[in-house]
């Protein structure tokens, strides 16, 4: 995860980690949330208990921004969209996350959810959803 967030950071806007509280004057703002962890249910059950298991976590990317003052609504769709390719460019790219990986393969990009917030002035998020897949070794913890 650490990883990760150095990634969206090097996009130049305002990058939280754990928190998405949104103030106008940060916009754009980029969110990295943990997400959720499962293990792969492949893995064999003989297996010793201390050996490696594949591990596949999801964290959300949450891109948020808005329109400047005086700037139509229209105008958040396109920021945002271009906000949104960065992300895809830079995760996608970063050939240190891609090594942290299980045999530097298992990053994937699974899709996005938009919503559209009301607030003092009008926003626009969407939640970049990656998945990320590793070698947990309890011997390492």
């Amino acid at each position: 995860m650490q990883r990760l967030f150095e990634v969206l950071q090097s996009i130049g806007v305002t990058t939280r980690r754990n928190t998405i509280s949104v103030n106008d004057a940060e916009l754009p703002l980029i969110g990295l949330l943990e997400g959720d962890e499962a293990t792969d249910e492949e893995d064999p059950v003989n297996r010793p208990i201390p050996a490696p298991r594949r591990v596949t976590m999801t964290p959300h990317v949450v891109v948020v921004t808005g329109r400047g003052r005086g700037s139509p609504p229209a105008d958040i769709g396109p920021g945002l969209n271009e906000l949104y390719a960065e992300v895809l460019r830079v995760v996608l790219n970063d050939a240190q996350l891609a090594a942290l990986t299980l045999d530097g393969r298992g990053l994937r990009f699974v899709g996005i959810e938009t919503d559209l917030a009301l607030g003092r002035m009008m926003l626009g998020q969407m939640a970049v959803k990656f998945a990320i897949t590793y070698a947990l070794r309890p011997t390492d913890l």
